[in-house]
C-alpha cells in the first residue's frame, strides 16, 4: 500500500502495517516514517495528536496541518509548512523553505535552510511602518506646510529600506531573525532539485494549492 498525497490520523493507524510502519503513535513508541516507506514526495499530515518521527526521507512539499506531537530529522525538504501546530521539532534537516502559522511550542534547530526571508519578520515590520509613517509625514507636510516633515519622510522610509536591504544582502546574518529559528546555519545557495516531476515548482505549487482549496 503506498501513501495517499493527504494523510489522515484515521488512515494512519487502520493501515500502519499494511504500510509497514512501526510504532503505535503514542508518546513512548510514535509511529516511525523512514526511507523504508514508500510515501509520495508531496505529503499533507492531518493527524492531529499522534505521534510521528519522520527520518532519513526526501519530501518535496511538507504541510503540516493542526498537526501535534511530529519530529522530522535527517531529511531533505523543499517546502516545509506548518499551519496551527503544536509540540513539532525540525532538526538535522536540510530544507529550502520553511514556514510557521500561529504555531505552538515550536522546534527548529541545526537545520541546514537556503531560503530564509519568510522569518525575518521584524525586518518586514519595519519597513511597512518606516512607510506608513512616511507616507503620513509627507501628508502632513503639506497641510501644515512644514518643509522639516519632507526631509523626517526621506530619513524614515531610508532607514526601513537600509535595514531590510541589509538583512537580505549579508550572508547569514540573524541579527533580526526569530528567537526559534537562530540556531541554524543559513545559505544562498540553491538546494539540489531531485529529478521528479513532482519536486518541480509546477508539481508542489499544484499541490500546494489543492490544500488551500481544502480550507
Amino acid at each position: 500500500m503506498d501513501f495517499p498525497n493527504i494523510v489522515e490520523k484515521s488512515f494512519l493507524i487502520e493501515n500502519k502495517e499494511n504500510l509497514n510502519l512501526q510504532g503505535n503513535g503514542t508518546k513512548n513508541d510514535p509511529i516511525i516514517i523512514d526511507e523504508k516507506a514508500n510515501i509520495p514526495v508531496n505529503l499533507i499530515f492531518k493527524t492531529d495528536d499522534l505521534y510521528i518521527f519522520i527520518k532519513n526521507t526526501n519530501i518535496g512539499f511538507v504541510v503540516f496541518d493542526k498537526c501535534k506531537n511530529i519530529t522530522i530529522e535527517d531529511s531533505i525538504v523543499l517546502t516545509l509548512k506548518m499551519k496551527s501546530c503544536q509540540n513539532i521539532t525540525v532538526q538535522n534537516n536540510i530544507i529550502k523553505d520553511i514556514k510557521n502559522y500561529y504555531g505552538f511550542n515550536i522546534i527548529v534547530e541545526n537545520n541546514r535552510i537556503h531560503s530564509f526571508s519568510n522569518v525575518h519578520k521584524f525586518v518586514v515590520w519595519v519597513l511597512i511602518i518606516s512607510v506608513i509613517t512616511g507616507i503620513s509625514l509627507l501628508i502632513l507636510s503639506y497641510i501644515l506646510d512644514m518643509y522639516i516633515l519632507r526631509n523626517l519622510t526621506l530619513y524614515t522610509v531610508a532607514f526601513g529600506a537600509v535595514i531590510f536591504f541589509y538583512e537580505f544582502s549579508v550572508k547569514k546574518t540573524r541579527r533580526f531573525i526569530d528567537k526559534k529559528f537562530k540556531n541554524n546555519d543559513f545559505s544562498r545557495d540553491n538546494i539540489e532539485r531531485f529529478n521528479y516531476e513532482n519536486y518541480s515548482d509546477n508539481g508542489i505549487n499544484r499541490l500546494e494549492n489543492e490544500f488551500q482549496d481544502k480550507e
